[in-house]
């Protein structure tokens, strides 16, 4: 959950880990935990409750993340509750992904795969091929990148799970791309939008129309590049998803740039760049000042 969207050397792939797991909180994230830590004291399915916690907080504090998906695992350890010992283990490899452990990461969403399986979860089974396709992606392992994110596609599709379908579509153009098979790469990413629109994941379609863009760009084809970047910017304007809508700005002026259009690419370098600094977008905001 590849949903990182900077386009402009390189697509990376959008899903990340937002698909990794099923958790049914959003939003304040203090009042997340607050609402969990005192449903912990209160509940007997503390399993569940500590990987809740452990999911919120793998992403914002690792050490918080290991303890409480290590809690999580003794009391599911105890209950024999395979599914709730495969969350554990996933959240742990999530964990150690964002702290940049990936040799630790894929070591426990092996063993998450193999509660997984146990417990029949064809679902758990798909996004854990789909993280594992990430980190084979990280390391340039691309064969066995496409191979995992057609694993995971494959059970998708039989599960009809279009949400699912979508990013592993959208992750295979996103290799395909990375290899300059940019026909390929096209058509899956085509097959996402579609997908996307259908489900109205909005944000997606936001960033799915920027690597689209970013594909015929690398095939130059500067017009339907811009088309797609400027379908981008819209609907990112639209959506108040400054993020897309600065990536998007950005690559509007690396084609004005390539066409010989210096003063429109330096405008939209610089509003791009005011974006990034206003959300305090540090990557993006080095790529800008590369730009100018």
């Amino acid at each position: 959950m590849h949903w990182i969207y900077c386009l402009t050397r390189k697509i990376i792939a959008y899903l990340l880990l937002i698909l990794v797991f099923d958790s049914i909180y959003a939003g304040n994230t203090e009042n997340q935990l607050d609402s969990l830590k005192y449903r912990l004291s209160i509940t007997q399915d503390k399993a569940y409750i500590l990987n809740e916690i452990a999911f919120i907080y793998c992403n914002i504090n690792p050490d918080s993340a290991r303890l409480y998906s290590s809690l999580a695992l003794i009391e599911s350890e105890k209950k024999h509750n395979n599914s709730e010992i495969a969350k554990s283990y996933k959240i742990k490899g999530i964990t150690e992904y964002y702290n940049g452990e990936l040799n630790k990461s894929l070591v426990y969403y092996k063993k998450a795969l193999d509660y997984f399986i146990i417990d029949n979860d064809s679902s758990g089974i798909a996004k854990i091929h789909n993280n594992i396709g990430i980190l084979y992606e990280n390391w340039g392992e691309y064969e066995n990148a496409i191979n995992s994110y057609h694993k995971a596609l494959t059970i998708h599709e039989k599960l009809n799970n279009k949400t699912g379908m979508a990013g592993s579509l959208s992750n295979l153009g996103v290799v395909y791309h990375n290899i300059s098979n940019y026909n390929t790469a096209l058509k899956y990413f085509k097959r996402s939008l579609v997908l996307n629109e259908q489900i109205g994941n909005k944000i997606i379609v936001a960033n799915v129309l920027n690597n689209i863009g970013a594909v015929y760009k690398e095939l130059k084809n500067n017009s339907l590049a811009l088309e797609y970047y400027y379908r981008s910017k819209k609907l990112s304007k639209q959506l108040n998803y400054n993020y897309g809508y600065a990536n998007s700005l950005n690559n509007i002026g690396i084609i004005h740039l390539n066409n010989g259009h210096y003063k429109e690419a330096k405008d939209y370098f610089l509003e791009s760049l005011a974006k990034r600094l206003e959300i305090g977008n540090k990557r993006g905001i080095a790529s800008s000042y590369t730009q100018l």
